[in-house]
């Protein structure tokens, strides 16, 4: 039988994404597209585009784990720990320095969603891959 725990890690981590982005709509949306669209129908879009957006990255991230560890068996937990690490937080500071620049509310939401997905996809799901 097959690690189900991948998946129940990148459900959980999409359902999670989900709510936050489900309470925090209106701060994560501009004001432009919330007037235009109609502020429900802005929160059923945002709330799925991200939460597809989780799935279909904890898919790939499952598989670019898996292509690393039978490269370098060893060195692959770590990779994607530090990757993650990185990656979380260029995103975060970019997300601090642009949405506000354009305008745009969210930088909390932002990198409580860049936070998730770094600790979500870059630390527990390549340990459990690897268990």
């Amino acid at each position: 039988m097959q690690n189900p725990y991948p998946l129940i890690i990148i459900f959980i981590v999409a359902g999670i994404t989900a709510l936050i982005v489900y309470q925090r709509t209106s701060q994560i949306a501009g004001e432009e597209e919330i007037e235009k669209e109609g502020f429900a129908s802005t929160r059923r879009l945002f709330t799925f585009a991200f939460t597809a957006g989780a799935i279909l990255f904890g898919v790939v991230v499952t598989v670019a784990y898996n292509f690393v560890a039978n490269r370098w068996p060893t060195l692959a937990r770590q990779m994607f720990l530090w990757g993650s690490l990185a990656v979380t937080l260029l995103f975060s500071i970019a997300a601090g320095i642009i949405r506000p620049r354009e305008g745009m509310g969210g930088v909390r939401e932002v990198v409580a969603l860049n936070l998730l997905w770094g600790l979500g996809y870059g630390w527990v799901l390549p340990y459990t891959l690897s268990a």
